[in-house]
């Protein structure tokens, strides 16, 4: 876990300071080694986005049993497409028929905005991260999907870049209800889930130059649960990629 990182969606949106020390947190992020090539093509009036599993590459030993484990999975995976969707011109996911993860991340990786931005311009990624099944009844919930173009600048190279920022946050409070020695119970139930990001984009290629981002998944009920997984993405040429 990175407490920098570990904060509500919402709080990041209402205090500047907050959103200040997530950015650079997410700029200064540790990457791990590269498990996956992410690929866009052209695709019949669109675009095809993929994640392609690779062969881990690194110049020093494991460190450790689950780091060694985790390499030797990533081997097996090798060559396999992890994920794969259509995009049509305007950015929009045409895989209609995913299941809700995998067009979450999808579209947190690929899409983008359909009509031109200006700086300070914001829009809605497509993008949900929770999902509760049956019995459960809802009391309180709120969500944001909001994506700010940041600048817009050259870089060294006269590159013109477009930096973005990502808030997407889901939060439900409420309750399930379960049978026990044939009375109805109730188990109370609250879940967040925020994705933060980072991106720099290379508007005359259409392609990502950096993109970096978290995701956390906070569950409370009698006991909690804490998940993080990080996205991050880098042209091939300059680093590895995913």
């Amino acid at each position: 876990m990175i407490p920098e990182l570990l904060v509500s969606g919402f709080d990041v949106l209402n205090e500047p300071d907050k959103r200040k020390r997530v950015v650079q947190a997410l700029r200064d992020l540790k990457l791990p080694v590269a498990t996956y090539e992410g690929r866009v093509e052209p695709h019949e009036e669109g675009v095809r986005a993929s994640l392609l599993a690779i062969s881990p590459e690194s110049d020093r030993a494991p460190q450790s049993e689950k780091e060694d484990l985790h390499r030797r999975m990533a081997e097996q995976k090798a060559g396999l497409t992890e994920l794969l969707g259509d995009f049509s011109a305007d950015g929009e996911l045409k895989s209609f028929f995913l299941g809700r993860r995998h067009q979450a991340a999808l579209n947190l990786l690929f899409s983008l905005p359909s009509t031109p931005l200006q700086k300070g311009d914001s829009w809605t990624p497509n993008v949900t991260g929770i999902e509760i099944g049956q019995r459960f009844f809802p009391e309180d919930s709120r969500r944001v999907q909001k994506a700010t173009l940041e600048s817009l600048e050259r870089d060294g190279d006269g590159r013109l870049i477009a930096t973005m920022f990502y808030v997407i946050a889901d939060e439900v409070t409420g309750h399930f209800e379960y049978k026990q020695a044939g009375d109805i119970q109730k188990l109370k139930m609250d879940v967040s889930n925020t994705y933060l990001a980072v991106g720099d984009f290379l508007v005359d290629e259409g392609r990502w130059k950096a993109f970096t981002a978290v995701n956390t998944n906070v569950a409370r009920d009698e006991s909690s649960s804490e998940r993080m997984i990080l996205y991050d993405m880098r042209l091939q040429q300059e680093t590895a990629a995913k």
